[in-house]
């Protein structure tokens, strides 16, 4: 009779050292990546929106919009007025810091004519305007500069200069500017070929405004239409009773007799 007893076989080592190690060097490798990520610095986020990048966005997605049927217009109309908004805010701050960057990525006005109505109110506009040149001086910490103003008609811009402001106007002349309007900021070439000097309205000619109002479609020294014919009138009037009273004088009636 044979007794089976459970034997090892010869040369095949225990399994227990193994795992231990195995273990051991998992724990390891957990560690080590454990040190690198905690090492790693946060992640960035993406680059920030540029006024340059949101131009083309706004163009390519109004060609989208022109494109579109009907029922997809509506959604397209709120992305540009979403991308219009904030591309006029970045410019907004960027025209005082450098306006020639302003002037290299303004939307020509054919391109903002093809805009929607709703859009283009929040898109720069390329204006000629004429008013009262005033200049300030400010000083800082950091140094002095001039400051630019135009008093129009209908409102108070500021004026940035891409080069060269002007240095032979002052405070209170008249001129007619040319620029890229934002907001409430104009961006300009420069003070040799943006801005143009008018003649100042003195105070004669303010009296003779008022009394006699030009209409806009005459030619300066012709007055009012009204104006004109009411002195006509009048002057009519006047020849009228001189005749009458020329009829009533005996020595001209007995001469007449």
């Amino acid at each position: 009779m044979v007794s089976r007893h459970p034997t090892r076989t010869p040369g095949r080592p225990a399994c227990r050292p193994i795992r231990v190690a195995a273990a051991s060097l998992l724990s390891l490798v957990v560690a080590l990546l454990a040190q690198t990520i905690s090492a790693q610095p946060p992640p960035t986020p993406g680059p920030p929106l540029s006024a340059e990048g949101l131009t083309q966005g706004l163009v390519a997605l109004n060609v989208t919009y022109q494109l579109a049927p009907a029922a997809k217009r509506a959604q397209l109309l709120s992305d540009l007025l979403a991308v219009a908004a904030t591309r006029q805010q970045l410019l907004a701050g960027l025209i005082e810091s450098d306006p020639a960057e302003v002037l290299r990525i303004t939307i020509p006005a054919h391109l903002r004519a093809s805009l929607p109505l709703a859009v283009q109110a929040s898109v720069e506009e390329e204006i000629e305007v004429e008013g009262e040149l005033e200049i300030l001086h400010e000083d800082r910490t950091d140094g002095s500069r001039y400051l630019y103003f135009l008093e129009a008609v209908a409102s108070r811009l500021s004026l940035h200069f891409a080069a060269d402001p002007p240095t032979h106007l002052q405070t209170g002349d008249r001129v007619r500017v040319r620029g890229v309007q934002v907001n409430q900021a104009l961006a300009l070439e420069s003070g040799s070929s943006s801005v143009q000097s008018l003649p100042r309205a003195g105070p004669a000619e303010h009296l003779r405004g008022a009394e006699n109002p030009r209409d806009p479609g005459q030619l300066p020294g012709q007055g009012h239409p009204a104006l004109h014919t009411r002195q006509r009138s009048e002057r009519a009037h006047h020849d009228e009773q001189l005749r009458l009273g020329d009829l009533l004088r005996p020595d001209l009636v007995n001469r007449r007799g």
